[in-house]
């Protein structure tokens, strides 16, 4: 009848209020997470206001084993979320959620949301850059080398503005950058001219 007609004709406008709400909620959460992640930053530097700021990695090095594995739980679990949301859906409120803890268990082994992406960008750099390319061979380290950036950029749409506007300063990430240079510098350059060389080769990747 005209009543069921009607229905059907308003059932997809219905469906579409309540995608709109669900998503202005969504982003409502974010911006609140983002907000609550912004003030603990900020009181944790009044907190600790003229003291020269403490490197995550010399605080890891004295950690206990449990607390790097706690670390490293975090990590993995914050880079999923990224992964696959974006780094807009990556708080430390959301990440608790996700553990299934409180956020002030994750500040008790990551300071601030800054310091979760440092620890972050260094983790997907773990893997040997290497791994899969002939040695000896630098016209098929670096091809590999390429492929490998590439596909790590595209497992991590995130990763490309964080590696612009971090310094490289993680154990992973020095270690891949040693081993890199040490195969530019292999086909004789120098180490001004080996940098500027495997600067431009993952400037173009990316």
């Amino acid at each position: 009848g005209p009543n069921r007609h009607e229905r059907d004709r308003r059932r997809p406008i219905v469906e579409d209020i309540r995608r709109a709400r669900s998503v202005q909620r969504e982003t409502r959460q974010q911006l609140h997470d983002q907000m609550h992640d912004q003030m603990h930053s900020l009181v944790g530097r009044l907190r600790h206001q003229g003291e020269p700021p403490e490197v995550i990695w010399s605080r890891l090095e004295r950690a206990t084993p449990r607390a790097r594995r706690e670390v490293g739980r975090i990590v993995d679990a914050a880079i999923d979320v990224a992964d696959e949301e974006g780094l807009d859906a990556l708080s430390m409120r959301r990440l608790a959620r996700t553990l299934g803890t409180g956020t002030t268990s994750l500040y008790r082994y990551v300071l601030s949301k800054e310091e979760l992406l440092t620890l972050m960008v260094d983790a997907v750099n773990a893997p040997d850059p290497f791994r899969h390319a002939p040695r000896g061979d630098w016209r098929a380290m670096f091809t590999s080398l390429a492929r490998e950036h590439r596909q790590q950029l595209l497992d991590h749409p995130w990763l490309a503005g964080e590696i612009a506007s971090r310094p490289a300063i993680g154990p992973n990430t020095l270690r891949a950058a040693d081993e890199i240079l040490a195969v530019a510098t292999g086909m004789g350059l120098d180490g001004t001219t080996a940098r500027s060389v495997v600067g431009t080769l993952l400037r173009f990747v990316r």
